[in-house]
Formats: structure tokens, C-alpha cells, sequence
């Protein structure tokens, strides 16, 4: 049997067939339209949301860099009250002398004797050639931090570090009562570099003493907040601060009198 498009004219098939292709085609062109502006849209809010994130880390990173400023400035202000209280601290004398003297007394066997004592306070001269190249580059970062303002700086104290050395003169007995009382004061944490740089066997009053020489360095960085000096037990029979003198015997006591015109 003969099929119904045999009997229809070739011009109405073509037609029909350039209208299905165009059909077809604009079905297809409005598909990928559609895929391309759908993309669009949404590439163009992951675009829109990645903005958003950058700007909120830009505020994160410049809310961090003033952190950092204020932080570097706090550093500087710190190391500047470090250096300020480092200068106050070598110009003060530390720890005071009276300190340092009870502390050789007390440590000092009771048979031992002093002769002389000296402390001077001189300038280190080998912390000033070992801090060189340290001043240097210390200078260098404080240049690279400088500010760039005109705001002028608070010129730099320079003090020279120093060193209290410390020599004592003594004699003792016997070499026990020496040998004790160089190693008491090479235990204090006051005293640092403690040697024996004499020791001779003298003639006192018809007794054979040992004459010695000690030199020593006072320790000037010792915490003396936790620091706990050495206590002896006197014994005395009377307190020395006290209104009353003693003379003679115990029972012999004389109060003194005040001095003309105060009460």
C-alpha cells in the first residue's frame, strides 16, 4: 500500500521539514540560552559572595595590622621603660653596702679577723667590648622602626656597665677557718668570682697566723625582693639600742641625761 506522503507535494514536505529543523534548532538555541544565563546568574553570585568575603578578610587583615601597630608600639614602649629602668637601676647602688658588710661579717668564722676591706666600683670593660656588635644591630632595629613622622626621639642614654670588686684582708688561725669562710661566700648568691689571691703564714704577737687576700665581684643583678641574708645569733647580754648604758657590772646602770635645753 502506497504511503500518504507519496501523494503530498515535494515544495509541502521541504516546508514542513525546514519548519521542524527550525523548531528544533530554536528549541535547542533556547536550551543553551538558557544553560548560558543560568551559569551567568550563578557564577555572578559566587562572584558576588566571593567580594563579599574579600572584603570581610580586608577588614580582618586591617583590623590585624592596627593590632600590630598598637602591639609594636606597646613593644617599643616597653623596651623603652626596660631601658629607663635600666639606667635608674645601674646609677642606683645595689645592692647597698651595709648589706654587703653584714654579709661578710656573718658569713666569717668567729676566729677569723678582718683588716681592711675595700670596694670601688669600676667600669667593664669587657662587657663593653662583648656588647659591640650587639649595640649594633640593636641600633639598626630601632632605625627600621623608627617613624617616618618628624616627632623628634628622646635621645638615648648610654651608661657604661660596671663592675663593684670587692678585696679583703684578713687572718685566720688555721687554714680550716679560712677554707670555711671562702666557701660561705662562694655559696652567697651576693658574691660572684670569689678567689683566693694570697695566703701567707704570719707572726702576730708571738702567734702564727695565716695573713690571706680575697678579691671578689658584687653580684649587682641578685633579686634582693626574694633574697634572704644570713642571721647570727649575737647573744648579747644587752640590747645597744637601748636608753640605758651598762658600766662596770649589771648592776651598775646609768641612764643618760638629755642635752641642755631639749626635754
Amino acid at each position: 500500500m502506497p504511503r500518504n506522503d507519496d501523494f503530498l507535494p515535494s515544495e509541502y514536505m521541504e516546508i514542513r521539514l525546514q519548519r521542524r529543523t527550525n523548531f528544533i534548532s530554536l528549541t535547542l538555541f533556547v536550551i543553551v540560552l538558557g544553560a548560558v544565563v543560568s551559569a551567568y546568574l550563578v557564577t555572578d553570585r559566587q562572584r558576588t559572595a566571593i567580594k563579599e568575603q574579600q572584603h570581610i578578610v580586608a577588614q580582618q587583615f586591617t583590623r590585624a595590622a592596627e593590632q600590630l601597630n598598637e602591639l609594636d608600639r606597646l613593644q617599643r614602649h616597653k623596651q623603652e621603660m626596660l631601658r629607663k629602668a635600666d639606667v635608674t637601676a645601674q646609677l642606683k647602688e645595689r645592692p647597698n653596702r651595709t648589706l654587703v658588710l653584714s654579709e661578710l661579717i656573718n658569713r666569717m668564722p668567729a676566729t677569723l679577723s678582718l683588716l681592711s676591706f675595700d670596694m670601688q666600683t669600676r667600669l667593664d670593660r669587657r662587657a663593653q667590648a662583648a656588647r659591640t656588635a650587639m649595640e649594633r644591630e640593636r641600633q639598626r632595629t630601632q632605625n627600621r622602626r623608627r617613624p617616618t613622622d618628624n616627632t623628634p626621639s628622646e635621645p638615648e642614654i648610654q651608661i657604661d656597665p660596671t663592675t663593684v670588686g670587692i678585696e679583703l684582708v684578713g687572718v685566720a688561725p688555721t687554714n680550716g677557718e679560712l677554707s670555711v669562710f671562702l666557701s660561705t661566700l662562694k655559696d652567697c648568691a651576693l658574691f660572684q668570682n670569689v678567689n683566693m689571691v694570697l695566703s701567707e703564714q704570719v707572726q702576730i704577737e708571738n702567734q702564727s697566723m695565716i695573713r690571706f687576700r680575697l678579691t671578689m665581684e658584687l653580684n649587682q643583678h641578685v633579686n634582693l625582693a626574694s633574697y634572704q641574708p644570713i642571721r647570727m645569733e649575737r647573744n648579747l647580754r644587752q640590747n645597744p639600742m637601748s636608753p640605758t648604758m651598762q658600766f662596770g657590772g649589771e648592776d651598775l646602770m646609768v641612764i643618760p641625761q638629755n642635752p641642755p635645753g631639749k626635754d
